[in-house]
């Protein structure tokens, strides 16, 4: 059936104190509206902080929440491996509305052969999903530590360093712990923002890795 849509998006970044210091962030909403009743509805909310307190080291800090409603087909937002919480099992916790937070320190450590580089990661995870009508505080939070090492073609700890190879590994710390092993040619954060023009399309498409 058709309707309308309306939505919005809003970003805004800024590189402060000698370039030591970047921030970013970012919010879009959007809904259909059919006979007047709203349909599609969809809320994300991502921030993001990136300070270099050595050339050679970083602690980025990212926070994201993102809530869906009146959405007549499948639709789940994930709390997993590749959505919040490094080590979860994919699939293992799902609701309307998710929130997450990571803590990770990047440190360059040492050359290797080829132009390559050794980095070493620390991080910390927790996130959270509910359905409509449930209380957030009251909610199960679900947390992870983890280290691991990266194969990269220059200093981790750099806004624009992407990783060759990123091996990773997370323990969960509630009573039913997990463990996992993260392997990936990305940071599980993004870190610098290029701004642009981007063809306007519905918010909340995208579907979940199941």
């Amino acid at each position: 059936n058709s309707y309308y849509y309306v939505g919005g998006f809003l970003e805004q970044s800024d590189l402060m104190l000698k370039n030591q210091l970047y921030l970013a962030g970012s919010i879009s909403a959007g809904s259909g509206i059919s006979q007047g009743t709203p349909i599609n509805t969809a809320l994300e909310i991502d921030a993001v902080g990136h300070w270099n307190p050595m050339s050679n080291m970083a602690i980025i800090g990212f926070f994201s929440q993102s809530s869906v409603w009146n959405w007549d087909g499948f639709r789940q937002l994930t709390l997993d491996n590749d959505n919040g919480v490094r080590g979860i099992p994919l699939n293992r916790r799902f609701g309307l509305n998710r929130m997450s937070g990571t803590l990770e320190c990047r440190a360059d450590i040492l050359a290797l052969p080829m132009n390559l580089r050794l980095g070493m990661t620390g991080f910390a995870d927790a996130g959270t999903v509910w359905n409509a009508g449930d209380p957030l505080f009251g909610t199960q939070w679900t947390s992870a530590l983890g280290f691991g090492l990266v194969i990269s073609g220059d200093n981790i700890a750099g806004l624009q360093s992407f990783p060759y190879l990123r091996f990773e590994y997370s323990h969960g710390l509630q009573e039913q712990s997990y463990s996992g092993i993260v392997l990936s040619t990305s940071f599980a954060i993004s870190t610098i923002k290029k701004h642009g023009y981007a063809i306007p399309k519905q918010i909340g498409l995208g579907i979940d890795t199941e």
